[in-house]
């Protein structure tokens, strides 16, 4: 059976490039709601890309942390197969449960698809080996290996996805990601036996010695990459999967003149806002839209036709909206200032009515006086 005896700064590393690459892939990968389908492609290979050469990478550093009882190698094809397995499993994990938001099924499905892939890598990426040892495995420990892989993914992907559905940096998801990953290494390699067989390998091969370091500035330096491309401040920014402002010439060079009468929209806020309807992501620009409330940790966007799903949470939503004409009057809603005919005050705080005076909105207890302040002002202005 293997020694059990590592390399420390080896291991570490190898556990950190775990962490560190799924921490990237799931930051690409909770923006592909609510962007628009080009930049949604973009971030689901990114991601993807990213959290295979995680696992893959993860995996070459945790063997050569390992002391091996003879010397081995790597032949080059098993080991290019284990990534391209571990690329399609986490390719289609997040497919199932990044895109848009995802049942109970689909999250078991996608538990199951990250954690056979990285279990697959890992066994694959054994068959690359080769030298004067040969392998064989404890059925407890590849079970266990499988479980802990499993399990930790799934509890990683409903961390990043279920409970965590803003733009918060998912750390602890990430954490559980790459402890998902190494963990599965670890408690396989605890079950595989090496047996010297005293006579060396004769074939071209991948020499371990010197692939640590190359391999862990590989992959950081691909997340990276990734990272800077696809997040806000890059032209493929899922954040930027709204439409361009109309304001702006087809070239983007200088801006075009605003219709006459109106004036340039606030460039610090969103012109429209991604919405879900005939199974593809379109925007409703933000003057049609009368009112916003929370379901779970989405929303529904109402506007002059219809009520739609949006993946994004209400208090993401508030920071996009111009203040000055939006209002949030309860924790679970927000309302067009324009669009209200009618407020008044109840035992629980009060409501506003809007569309006819047919839709009551609750306005908490808090936010009542604001809220007639604001409408006052409002109604002075346009009389002014």
């Amino acid at each position: 059976m293997g020694n059990g005896a590592y390399a420390p700064a080896l291991f570490v590393l190898s556990v950190l490039l775990a962490i560190q690459g799924s921490f990237v892939a799931l930051v690409l990968s909770t923006r592909m709601r609510g962007a628009a389908p080009v930049p949604r492609r973009w971030l689901h290979v990114g991601a993807a890309l990213t959290l295979a050469t995680a696992i893959w990478s993860m995996h070459f550093v945790g063997m050569l942390a390992m002391v091996m009882p003879t010397q081995v190698a790597y032949r080059m094809l098993p080991t290019l197969l284990s990534m391209l397995v571990a690329l399609a499993a986490v390719s289609a994990a997040l497919a199932l449960v990044a895109g848009r938001p995802a049942s109970q099924g689909a999250f078991i499905g996608g538990s199951a698809l990250m954690g056979g892939g990285i279990v697959g890598m890992h066994f694959i990426g054994l068959t690359a080996m080769f030298g004067s040892v040969r392998l064989t495995y404890s059925p407890f420990y590849v079970a266990a290996s499988a479980l802990v892989g499993i399990t930790a993914s799934g509890l990683a992907l409903h961390l990043a996805f279920r409970t965590s559905p803003t733009r918060k940096p998912p750390v602890i998801a990430a954490i559980m990601m790459g402890l998902a990953i190494s963990g599965m290494h670890y408690t396989a390699m605890a079950g595989t036996i090496m047996m010297p067989l005293g006579h060396p390998a004769n074939a071209a091969s991948l020499s371990p010695q010197w692939l640590a370091l190359p391999v862990a500035a590989a992959a950081i330096a691909l997340s990276l990459s990734f990272l800077l491309v696809l997040t806000p401040a890059s032209p493929l920014a899922a954040d930027q999967g709204m439409p361009p402002s109309p304001f702006l010439s087809p070239a983007g060079d200088h801006p075009a003149s605003p219709p006459a009468g109106s004036s340039p929209p606030d460039p610090r806020f969103a012109l429209s806002l991604p919405v879900e309807r005939e199974g593809r992501t379109q925007f409703v620009p933000v003057d049609r839209i009368r009112a916003i409330h929370a379901n779970g940790h989405y929303t529904m966007i109402i506007d002059d036709e219809r009520e739609s799903f949006c993946s994004l949470s209400i208090s993401a939503i508030e920071t996009r909206l111009d203040q000055q004409l939006f209002i949030r009057v309860h924790r679970s809603h927000i309302i067009a200032l324009d669009a209200i005919t009618s407020i008044e005050r109840t035992s629980n705080g009060g409501i506003a009515r809007y569309g006819g005076g047919a839709t009551p909105i609750p306005v908490s207890r808090g936010r009542f006086q604001t809220l007639k302040a604001r409408l006052t002002g409002l109604n002075n202005r346009q009389n002014a």
